[in-house]
């Protein structure tokens, strides 16, 4: 692995946790906007994915950037799934991440259900039944 890679994953894997960080502070009413964080984020590994040809984590960080984006402008609306959603999906490009700074080959493609997911919400539907319903393979402990 050459070092702009390892130095872009390992910074990913950080920016990751303080996003998680961030949005628990938020939860407790004393920290700053989980949402900011994760469009500042997702805007900053979709950039960097496309230009070193990470397909799979620059399809979940787009993805992320355009609802947070939209949910920090206040062109959607907070829904009562988003930012469960948001965090599933942070915890996923965190995954990703870190499958490949152990070597581990990740595969285009595996994270459809929950790219789909963040797509519908990012268009505006708030639909419980598209959107809130996160099931447990979405989830990234």
């Amino acid at each position: 692995m050459d070092d702009l890679l390892a130095e872009f994953l390992a910074e990913t894997v950080e920016n990751a946790e303080i996003v998680r960080d961030r949005a628990g502070q938020a939860g407790r009413g004393d920290g700053g906007d989980a949402v900011a964080e994760a469009f500042r984020m997702a805007a900053a590994i979709s950039a960097t994915a496309r230009y070193l040809d990470i397909p799979r984590l620059k399809a979940v960080a787009e993805a992320v950037e355009r609802l947070a984006g939209g949910l920090r402008d206040g062109r959607l609306q907070r829904f009562s799934g988003s930012e469960a959603l948001l965090l599933a999906a942070v915890g996923r490009i965190e995954e990703i991440a870190g499958e490949m700074m152990s070597g581990i080959e990740v595969v285009d493609g595996a994270d459809g259900a929950l790219v789909s997911r963040l797509r519908i919400a990012a268009n505006g539907d708030q639909d419980e039944d598209n959107v809130n319903a996160i099931d447990n393979s979405l989830l990234v402990n």
